[in-house]
Protein backbone atom coordinates (compact mmCIF):
# COMPACT_ATOMS: atom_id res chain seq x y z
CA UNK A 1 0.00 0.00 0.00
CA UNK A 2 2.62 2.34 0.89
CA UNK A 3 3.96 1.93 -2.56
CA UNK A 4 0.94 2.44 -4.51
CA UNK A 5 0.49 5.70 -2.17
CA UNK A 6 4.24 7.03 -2.88
CA UNK A 7 3.89 6.66 -6.73
CA UNK A 8 0.47 8.49 -6.76
CA UNK A 9 -0.43 12.21 -5.61
CA UNK A 10 -1.74 12.94 -2.20
CA UNK A 11 -1.78 16.84 -1.66
CA UNK A 12 -3.64 16.63 2.02
CA UNK A 13 -0.57 14.86 3.56
CA UNK A 14 3.17 14.25 2.73
CA UNK A 15 3.51 10.29 3.34
CA UNK A 16 1.04 7.39 4.47
CA UNK A 17 1.12 6.62 8.20
CA UNK A 18 0.32 3.00 8.88
CA UNK A 19 -0.22 1.95 12.54
CA UNK A 20 -1.37 -1.27 13.03
CA UNK A 21 -3.50 -2.09 16.61
CA UNK A 22 -2.98 -5.55 18.29
CA UNK A 23 -2.73 -6.91 21.46
CA UNK A 24 -0.59 -6.71 24.72
CA UNK A 25 0.65 -10.01 24.68
CA UNK A 26 0.40 -11.21 20.63
CA UNK A 27 3.20 -11.73 18.07
CA UNK A 28 2.09 -8.83 16.29
CA UNK A 29 4.72 -6.27 17.93
CA UNK A 30 7.56 -8.50 16.73
CA UNK A 31 5.99 -8.84 12.93
CA UNK A 32 5.25 -5.38 12.87
CA UNK A 33 9.28 -4.80 14.18
CA UNK A 34 10.16 -6.17 11.15
CA UNK A 35 8.29 -4.71 8.70
CA UNK A 36 8.77 -1.23 9.96
CA UNK A 37 4.90 -0.60 10.91
CA UNK A 38 4.12 1.32 14.43
CA UNK A 39 2.69 -0.85 16.56
CA UNK A 40 0.10 -0.03 19.40
CA UNK A 41 -1.55 -2.36 21.90
CA UNK A 42 -4.88 -2.52 23.87
CA UNK A 43 -6.70 -3.66 26.33
CA UNK A 44 -8.11 -7.14 24.89
CA UNK A 45 -10.85 -9.77 25.80
CA UNK A 46 -11.80 -12.98 23.66
CA UNK A 47 -15.27 -13.12 22.66
CA UNK A 48 -15.97 -16.96 23.55
CA UNK A 49 -18.99 -18.78 22.90
CA UNK A 50 -18.54 -21.58 25.51
CA UNK A 51 -18.51 -21.36 29.42
CA UNK A 52 -15.48 -20.08 30.70
CA UNK A 53 -14.87 -18.63 34.17
CA UNK A 54 -13.10 -16.07 31.70
CA UNK A 55 -15.93 -14.32 30.64
CA UNK A 56 -17.08 -13.07 34.00
CA UNK A 57 -13.55 -10.49 33.21
CA UNK A 58 -14.02 -9.89 30.57
CA UNK A 59 -16.32 -7.83 29.40
CA UNK A 60 -14.57 -4.90 31.53
CA UNK A 61 -11.44 -5.65 29.28
CA UNK A 62 -13.32 -5.18 25.96
CA UNK A 63 -15.26 -2.08 27.60
CA UNK A 64 -10.79 -0.76 28.27
CA UNK A 65 -10.16 -1.99 24.78
CA UNK A 66 -12.53 0.52 23.46
CA UNK A 67 -11.77 3.20 25.16
CA UNK A 68 -7.75 2.82 24.56
CA UNK A 69 -8.72 2.67 20.70
CA UNK A 70 -10.74 5.38 21.04
CA UNK A 71 -7.85 7.00 22.38
CA UNK A 72 -5.49 5.75 19.91
CA UNK A 73 -7.76 6.34 17.48
CA UNK A 74 -8.35 10.25 17.79
CA UNK A 75 -4.78 10.74 18.85
CA UNK A 76 -3.70 9.46 15.27
CA UNK A 77 -5.88 11.09 13.54
CA UNK A 78 -7.16 7.81 11.15
CA UNK A 79 -8.87 8.65 7.92
CA UNK A 80 -9.65 4.95 7.76
CA UNK A 81 -9.59 1.45 9.48
CA UNK A 82 -8.83 -1.64 8.10
CA UNK A 83 -10.31 -4.70 10.33
CA UNK A 84 -8.94 -8.47 9.96
CA UNK A 85 -11.31 -10.02 12.46
CA UNK A 86 -10.21 -11.14 16.19
CA UNK A 87 -10.54 -10.28 19.31
CA UNK A 88 -8.36 -7.26 18.91
CA UNK A 89 -10.54 -5.79 16.48
CA UNK A 90 -14.30 -5.33 17.78
CA UNK A 91 -13.11 -2.62 20.04
CA UNK A 92 -10.99 -0.55 17.26
CA UNK A 93 -13.52 -1.05 15.07
CA UNK A 94 -16.31 0.12 17.80
CA UNK A 95 -14.45 3.48 18.52
CA UNK A 96 -13.91 3.88 14.76
CA UNK A 97 -17.73 4.03 14.36
CA UNK A 98 -17.85 6.05 17.40
CA UNK A 99 -15.37 8.58 15.31
CA UNK A 100 -17.35 8.02 11.81
CA UNK A 101 -13.87 6.59 10.29
CA UNK A 102 -14.55 4.59 7.65
CA UNK A 103 -13.98 1.05 8.34
CA UNK A 104 -13.22 -2.04 6.03
CA UNK A 105 -13.65 -5.40 6.41
CA UNK A 106 -12.12 -8.74 5.89
CA UNK A 107 -12.83 -12.29 6.52
CA UNK A 108 -9.92 -14.78 5.73
CA UNK A 109 -11.96 -17.66 6.33
CA UNK A 110 -14.69 -19.75 4.17
CA UNK A 111 -16.95 -19.46 7.46
CA UNK A 112 -16.55 -15.50 9.15
CA UNK A 113 -15.87 -15.62 12.91
CA UNK A 114 -17.54 -14.21 15.44
CA UNK A 115 -15.52 -10.83 15.88
CA UNK A 116 -16.09 -10.62 12.08
CA UNK A 117 -20.35 -11.38 12.34
CA UNK A 118 -20.35 -8.65 15.05
CA UNK A 119 -18.15 -5.89 13.15
CA UNK A 120 -20.11 -6.23 9.95
CA UNK A 121 -22.63 -3.97 11.14
CA UNK A 122 -20.41 -1.16 11.33
CA UNK A 123 -18.54 -1.59 8.38
CA UNK A 124 -18.31 0.67 4.72
CA UNK A 125 -17.06 -2.37 3.15
CA UNK A 126 -16.99 -6.26 3.40
CA UNK A 127 -14.05 -8.02 1.52
CA UNK A 128 -14.23 -11.95 1.36
CA UNK A 129 -11.23 -14.63 0.57
CA UNK A 130 -13.71 -17.12 -0.60
CA UNK A 131 -16.64 -16.23 -3.22
CA UNK A 132 -18.57 -18.66 -0.78
CA UNK A 133 -18.27 -16.62 1.95
CA UNK A 134 -20.38 -13.98 0.78
CA UNK A 135 -23.49 -15.36 2.12
CA UNK A 136 -23.06 -15.12 5.41
CA UNK A 137 -22.95 -11.06 5.14
CA UNK A 138 -26.02 -10.58 2.52
CA UNK A 139 -28.20 -9.44 5.24
CA UNK A 140 -25.93 -6.49 5.64
CA UNK A 141 -25.91 -6.04 2.17
CA UNK A 142 -30.13 -5.84 2.31
CA UNK A 143 -29.88 -3.73 4.97
CA UNK A 144 -27.87 -0.93 3.20
CA UNK A 145 -29.76 -1.67 0.18
CA UNK A 146 -32.73 -0.33 2.34
CA UNK A 147 -31.30 2.57 3.57
CA UNK A 148 -30.54 1.10 7.24
CA UNK A 149 -26.99 2.60 8.84
CA UNK A 150 -25.99 -0.95 9.83
CA UNK A 151 -25.61 -2.03 6.78
CA UNK A 152 -22.52 -2.61 4.74
CA UNK A 153 -22.58 -0.86 1.72
CA UNK A 154 -20.50 -2.88 -0.33
CA UNK A 155 -19.75 -7.00 -0.35
CA UNK A 156 -15.92 -7.89 -2.67
CA UNK A 157 -14.72 -10.90 -3.27
CA UNK A 158 -10.84 -9.77 -3.23
CA UNK A 159 -9.41 -12.73 -2.05
CA UNK A 160 -6.69 -13.13 0.69
CA UNK A 161 -3.87 -10.92 0.71
CA UNK A 162 -0.29 -12.76 0.14
CA UNK A 163 3.18 -10.94 1.02
CA UNK A 164 4.74 -10.19 -2.25
CA UNK A 165 7.71 -12.26 -1.13
CA UNK A 166 6.38 -15.32 -1.48
CA UNK A 167 6.80 -15.45 -4.92
CA UNK A 168 9.79 -14.40 -5.02
CA UNK A 169 12.03 -17.32 -3.38
CA UNK A 170 14.77 -18.81 -5.30
CA UNK A 171 14.98 -22.72 -5.80
CA UNK A 172 19.14 -23.06 -5.67
CA UNK A 173 18.78 -20.83 -2.74
CA UNK A 174 16.23 -22.93 -0.85
CA UNK A 175 18.74 -26.52 -1.21
CA UNK A 176 21.96 -24.00 -0.45
CA UNK A 177 20.50 -23.41 3.07
CA UNK A 178 18.69 -27.57 3.48
CA UNK A 179 22.28 -28.71 2.62
CA UNK A 180 19.71 -30.89 -0.09
CA UNK A 181 20.31 -32.25 -3.09
CA UNK A 182 17.46 -32.62 -5.87
CA UNK A 183 17.58 -36.17 -5.72
CA UNK A 184 14.50 -37.04 -4.40
CA UNK A 185 11.45 -34.68 -3.82
CA UNK A 186 11.22 -32.14 -0.76
CA UNK A 187 8.79 -32.92 1.45
CA UNK A 188 7.76 -29.06 3.62
CA UNK A 189 5.84 -29.91 6.29
CA UNK A 190 4.33 -27.17 8.67
CA UNK A 191 1.61 -26.90 11.46
CA UNK A 192 1.42 -22.74 12.06
CA UNK A 193 2.77 -20.21 13.42
CA UNK A 194 2.57 -22.36 17.14
CA UNK A 195 3.25 -25.74 15.73
CA UNK A 196 0.85 -28.58 15.90
CA UNK A 197 1.47 -31.12 18.55
CA UNK A 198 -0.29 -34.34 16.77
CA UNK A 199 1.92 -33.33 13.20
CA UNK A 200 4.68 -33.50 15.03
CA UNK A 201 3.93 -36.77 16.66
CA UNK A 202 2.83 -38.50 13.18
CA UNK A 203 6.38 -37.01 11.41
CA UNK A 204 8.63 -38.43 14.28
CA UNK A 205 6.79 -41.59 13.72
CA UNK A 206 6.99 -42.06 10.20
CA UNK A 207 10.46 -40.57 9.93
CA UNK A 208 12.23 -43.27 8.74
CA UNK A 209 9.13 -44.06 5.87
CA UNK A 210 9.51 -40.97 5.02
CA UNK A 211 13.18 -39.73 4.53
CA UNK A 212 13.46 -43.15 2.58
CA UNK A 213 11.42 -41.20 -0.22
CA UNK A 214 11.60 -37.59 0.73
CA UNK A 215 14.11 -34.99 1.88
CA UNK A 216 12.12 -33.69 4.70
CA UNK A 217 11.88 -30.06 6.17
CA UNK A 218 9.95 -30.14 9.30
CA UNK A 219 9.05 -26.71 11.02
CA UNK A 220 8.02 -27.74 14.24
CA UNK A 221 7.00 -24.56 16.03
CA UNK A 222 8.52 -23.73 19.31
CA UNK A 223 8.27 -25.48 22.64
CA UNK A 224 9.86 -28.66 21.37
CA UNK A 225 12.90 -30.14 22.92
CA UNK A 226 15.93 -28.71 20.78
CA UNK A 227 18.00 -31.29 22.09
CA UNK A 228 15.87 -34.12 20.86
CA UNK A 229 15.38 -32.50 17.05
CA UNK A 230 19.05 -31.50 16.95
CA UNK A 231 19.95 -35.53 17.96
CA UNK A 232 17.29 -36.45 15.21
CA UNK A 233 19.18 -34.33 12.88
CA UNK A 234 22.58 -35.77 13.52
CA UNK A 235 20.94 -39.59 12.87
CA UNK A 236 19.00 -38.73 9.66
CA UNK A 237 20.39 -37.05 6.87
CA UNK A 238 17.39 -36.28 4.90
CA UNK A 239 15.81 -34.33 8.01
CA UNK A 240 16.34 -30.47 8.29
CA UNK A 241 14.15 -29.11 11.38
CA UNK A 242 13.12 -25.56 12.22
CA UNK A 243 10.96 -24.23 14.91
CA UNK A 244 10.18 -21.70 12.19
CA UNK A 245 11.43 -19.63 9.39
CA UNK A 246 11.33 -15.72 8.21
CA UNK A 247 13.18 -14.89 5.12
CA UNK A 248 14.34 -18.25 4.27
CA UNK A 249 11.04 -19.71 4.03
CA UNK A 250 10.58 -17.99 0.44
CA UNK A 251 13.54 -19.75 -0.86
CA UNK A 252 12.19 -23.29 0.93
CA UNK A 253 8.75 -22.74 -0.89
CA UNK A 254 10.73 -22.68 -4.02
CA UNK A 255 12.43 -25.69 -2.84
CA UNK A 256 10.20 -28.04 -1.78
CA UNK A 257 7.68 -29.97 -4.49
CA UNK A 258 5.42 -30.83 -1.78
CA UNK A 259 4.02 -29.26 1.25
CA UNK A 260 1.79 -30.74 4.54
CA UNK A 261 0.08 -28.06 6.50
CA UNK A 262 -2.82 -26.79 8.59
CA UNK A 263 -5.55 -25.16 6.71
CA UNK A 264 -5.25 -21.60 8.37
CA UNK A 265 -5.99 -18.93 5.35
CA UNK A 266 -3.17 -17.25 5.28
CA UNK A 267 -1.18 -20.83 4.59
CA UNK A 268 -3.54 -21.58 2.27
CA UNK A 269 -3.30 -18.52 0.30
CA UNK A 270 0.50 -18.78 0.20
CA UNK A 271 0.18 -22.54 -1.27
CA UNK A 272 -2.37 -21.37 -4.02
CA UNK A 273 -0.14 -18.61 -5.66
CA UNK A 274 2.86 -20.79 -5.38
CA UNK A 275 0.53 -23.92 -6.63
CA UNK A 276 2.27 -26.52 -4.19
CA UNK A 277 1.12 -29.80 -4.14
CA UNK A 278 -0.23 -29.90 -0.87
CA UNK A 279 -1.89 -32.25 1.99
CA UNK A 280 -3.90 -30.43 4.24
CA UNK A 281 -4.22 -31.29 7.99
CA UNK A 282 -7.08 -29.20 9.56
CA UNK A 283 -7.40 -28.64 12.88
CA UNK A 284 -9.98 -30.02 14.58
CA UNK A 285 -13.91 -28.65 16.37
CA UNK A 286 -11.95 -29.75 20.11
CA UNK A 287 -9.17 -27.02 19.66
CA UNK A 288 -10.98 -24.50 17.14
CA UNK A 289 -14.46 -23.31 15.81
CA UNK A 290 -13.92 -25.38 12.61
CA UNK A 291 -12.67 -23.05 10.24
CA UNK A 292 -9.86 -25.09 8.89
CA UNK A 293 -11.85 -27.73 8.03
CA UNK A 294 -14.52 -25.66 5.79
CA UNK A 295 -11.20 -23.84 4.51
CA UNK A 296 -9.67 -27.52 3.82
CA UNK A 297 -13.06 -28.44 1.87
CA UNK A 298 -13.12 -25.61 -0.31
CA UNK A 299 -10.18 -26.56 -1.91
CA UNK A 300 -10.58 -30.78 -1.41
CA UNK A 301 -13.98 -30.65 -3.58
CA UNK A 302 -12.05 -29.35 -6.05
CA UNK A 303 -9.70 -31.83 -6.22
CA UNK A 304 -7.11 -28.69 -5.74
CA UNK A 305 -5.38 -30.04 -2.19
CA UNK A 306 -5.51 -34.18 0.00
CA UNK A 307 -7.42 -33.53 3.25
CA UNK A 308 -6.47 -35.89 6.07
CA UNK A 309 -8.86 -35.16 9.05
CA UNK A 310 -7.73 -35.85 12.23
CA UNK A 311 -6.97 -38.60 14.38
CA UNK A 312 -4.42 -39.52 11.53
CA UNK A 313 -2.83 -42.49 11.52
CA UNK A 314 0.71 -43.17 10.49
CA UNK A 315 -0.44 -45.84 7.88
CA UNK A 316 -3.10 -43.90 5.84
CA UNK A 317 -0.51 -40.55 6.47
CA UNK A 318 1.96 -42.67 4.86
CA UNK A 319 -0.07 -44.19 2.02
CA UNK A 320 -0.84 -40.96 0.47
CA UNK A 321 2.56 -40.02 1.41
CA UNK A 322 3.57 -43.06 -1.09
CA UNK A 323 1.54 -41.98 -3.66
CA UNK A 324 2.56 -38.77 -4.09
CA UNK A 325 6.04 -39.66 -4.29
CA UNK A 326 5.87 -42.09 -6.72
CA UNK A 327 3.15 -40.48 -8.99
CA UNK A 328 4.42 -37.06 -10.03
CA UNK A 329 1.53 -36.67 -12.67
CA UNK A 330 -0.76 -37.05 -9.55
CA UNK A 331 1.18 -34.00 -7.84
CA UNK A 332 1.04 -32.02 -11.13
CA UNK A 333 -2.52 -32.30 -11.63
CA UNK A 334 -3.35 -31.13 -7.74
CA UNK A 335 -0.79 -28.25 -8.61
CA UNK A 336 -2.92 -27.30 -11.99
CA UNK A 337 -6.46 -27.53 -10.17
CA UNK A 338 -5.00 -24.99 -7.40
CA UNK A 339 -3.67 -22.45 -9.98
CA UNK A 340 -7.30 -20.84 -10.26
CA UNK A 341 -7.43 -19.71 -6.37
CA UNK A 342 -4.13 -18.07 -6.72
CA UNK A 343 -5.23 -16.27 -9.26
CA UNK A 344 -7.29 -14.51 -7.31
CA UNK A 345 -5.06 -14.23 -3.73
CA UNK A 346 -2.63 -13.04 -6.66
CA UNK A 347 -4.45 -9.62 -7.02
CA UNK A 348 -5.86 -9.58 -3.41
CA UNK A 349 -3.12 -6.86 -2.01
CA UNK A 350 -3.40 -4.71 -4.74
CA UNK A 351 -7.31 -4.36 -4.68
CA UNK A 352 -7.34 -3.94 -1.12
CA UNK A 353 -4.74 -1.28 -0.65
CA UNK A 354 -6.83 0.80 -4.04
CA UNK A 355 -9.47 0.39 -1.85
CA UNK A 356 -8.04 1.60 1.08
CA UNK A 357 -6.67 4.37 -0.86
CA UNK A 358 -9.80 5.24 -2.27
CA UNK A 359 -11.11 6.08 1.33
Amino acid sequence: MKERHNGGKKSDHQGLHILYIGSHHGPEKELCRRYGVDFTSIATGKLRRYLSLENIVDPFRVIKGCVDAFRILRKFRADVVMSKGGFVSFPVVLAAWTLKIPIILHEADVEPGLANRMCARFAKVICVSWVETMKYFSNHDAAAQQGCPSGAKKILWTGMPVRREVVRGVRSKGLSFLHFDDLKPILLIMGGSSGAKSINTLVWKSLDALIGQYNVVHLTGRGVDDSFVKNLMRRKSGYRSFPYLHDELFDVYAACDIVVSRAGAGAIAELCVLAKPCVLIPLGTEQSRGDQIVNAGILGEAGAVEVLREPVSEKKFMNLMTDLAKHEKQRDGLSDRLKPFGVRFKRAAGQMAELIMSM
